[in-house]
């Protein structure tokens, strides 16, 4: 399949050492096996200080609901917290999310929406939470390098009976009620050692502070990964609530926000770009919407997009009559395209392929905690 790539450098040079793909990369793995050693101890330092009590973490203004990973990179993190604070909607359940902001201007304690209105705009909220508020009206978001600050803002100033706290695992310093990690199972196994020398951000034996555990894009990946990541949740977190979820289309918009359907694709070649943690999944599921093959172009993970880049991507439209296709991280951050090139964002959605009764659970332990809903 045509594939364009803009990233470029250290980036994809570590991607393919770690995914063992052939190339120079490889020369790369013994530095790179030197190096996680170092990162290993500290990571292990770390857990093992709040599992003996020596540290101690902070007790939240509100219950806590950890959607974490042990691996860099995407996950479905965000769209993971989107199906949560809309599932306990559902459920009576106002939820508050809350990030660190990631890439945003500014350090202190933000509120970046009430719940009502969006407060301020992508540059001083990030753009994960600039997201996330604009596609859950009702559910206040707030940022905080220090995440409790922001706990303790949704707190004091929103209706938020329970918080979401994204990308929370390997944050301690904040007590949570719920663990919840998502396992990437597009990700390759060879990449299953400790960072720099693989994927993964700790070690899997650390699982054990999980209460629950999601196997993502577990659609389109290997059955024998899946198999595999099912192994290790049993051998590392064997009391944990286990399900598998895969990412699918959820609706696609014009640039300008207007809900379209797919037939607007039908008969047109696809280019799609993104800067996102996991693009192939996202890549993937635009193959499995419109059938075809697709001209990929990637770029780093929170790529600040500037006009240059639509340069690249609308050549390679212009050259084939393409449509282009992001995802809503990518839109946030990519200024307004060329308006000779149709350009649409595709949004995804979560759907639990196995293990629903673990699922409900889950959103049950949340209502009981949160004293709303059922």
């Amino acid at each position: 399949m045509p594939h364009g790539r803009a990233e470029g450098g250290v980036p994809a040079l570590w991607r393919r050492a770690v995914s063992r793909r052939r190339g120079p990369a490889l020369l790369l793995l013994p530095l790179l096996w030197l190096l996680s050693i170092p990162w290993l101890i500290v990571v292990c330092l770390s857990h093992w200080l709040y599992r003996s009590g020596l540290r101690r973490a902070h007790g939240g203004a509100l219950p806590v609901v950890s959607v974490g990973n042990v691996s860099v990179g995407g996950t479905g993190k965000t769209t993971t917290c989107l199906y949560l604070a809309r599932e306990l909607s559902a459920r009576g359940v106002t939820a508050g999310i809350v990030l660190r902001g990631y890439k945003r201007r500014g350090g202190g304690a933000l509120l970046v929406s009430d719940g009502e209105a969006l407060l301020c705009g992508p540059e001083q909220a990030g753009d994960e939470a600039w997201l996330l508020a604009g596609q859950l009206p009702g559910c206040p978001v707030a940022v905080c390098r220090r995440r409790e600050m922001a706990l303790e803002l949704l707190a004091a100033q929103t209706n938020a009976r329970v918080a979401i706290l994204d990308d929370g695992y390997q944050y301690y310093r904040l007590a949570r009620q719920i663990d919840l990690v998502l396992l990437d199972a597009f990700t390759p196994e060879a990449a299953d050692h400790v960072f720099p020398a693989g994927f993964l951000r700790e070690p899997y034996g650390h699982l054990s502070r999980a209460t629950d555990i999601w196997i993502t894009h577990a659609d389109i990946a290997d059955p024998a990964r899946v198999a595999r990541l099912h192994a290790v949740a049993a051998r590392y977190a064997a009391h944990a609530r286990l399900a598998e979820t895969a990412h699918l289309a959820a609706g696609l918009t014009t640039w300008a926000g207007q809900t379209v359907g797919a037939n607007v694709l039908a008969g047109r070649p696809v280019v799609a770009f993104a800067g996102i943690g996991n693009p192939e999944s996202f890549f993937d599921m635009v193959e499995a919407l419109t059938a075809r093959n697709v001209t990929r172009i990637e770029f780093p993970d929170h790529h600040p997009y500037s006009p240059r880049d639509w340069e690249t991507i609308s050549g390679a439209a212009r050259r084939t009559g393409a449509a282009v296709l992001t995802t809503p991280k990518d839109a946030v951050r990519t200024p307004p395209p060329p308006g000779d090139i149709d350009v649409y964002v595709l949004a995804p959605t979560l759907s639990v392929v196995s293990g629903l009764g673990a699922v409900e659970a889950l959103l049950q332990r949340v209502c009981e905690i949160s004293g709303e809903g059922g």
